[in-house]
């Protein structure tokens, strides 16, 4: 997934329409700093509801981390570098834009989670599908 998430990066940034969409202001970076500060606490509210209402979610949040114990941070670090910008440039910096442009902020920011929250339906972790579901809505807060 995160050579081909690098991959379609890559392309999309030989469009001027994208490169346009993306560049970074004060705004951009306040509102993304405040939408991550939200979403920590929203993270820790979860946690705290998932502890007191299904027992077994943190069989599954292992299951998630469980591959990166058998590899070291040489291959660890470059990898979730790759996957974070390859998300936030492909997800929120074209797919979102592109689909609030389209249907307005409301429908796009609904879309556009959707997808990517269906791009992660694969993993087979329902504890991963709410994760990218709430983290697009999230991020959304952050964009123009």
């Amino acid at each position: 997934m995160a050579v081909s998430m690098g991959a379609l990066t890559a392309c999309s940034l030989f469009l001027r329409p994208v490169r346009k969409r993306i560049s970074p202001t004060a705004r951009r970076i306040a509102l993304g700093l405040a939408a991550g500060a939200l979403l920590f606490g929203i993270t820790r509210g979860a946690v705290a509801v998932f502890q007191a209402t299904w027992p077994g979610w943190e069989i599954y949040a292992r299951q998630l981390t469980a591959w990166k114990e058998s590899h070291g941070l040489p291959f660890l670090i470059p990898t979730f570098l790759l996957i974070v910008a390859a998300e936030e440039i492909l997800w929120r910096g074209v797919v979102m834009r592109f689909a609030m442009e389209r249907l307005g902020r409301a429908g796009g920011v609904v879309a556009g989670a959707l997808l990517y929250a269906l791009a992660h339906l694969a993993s087979g972790n329902p504890l991963l599908l709410f994760a990218a579901l709430g983290r697009k809505l999230k991020t959304t807060m952050a964009v123009e």
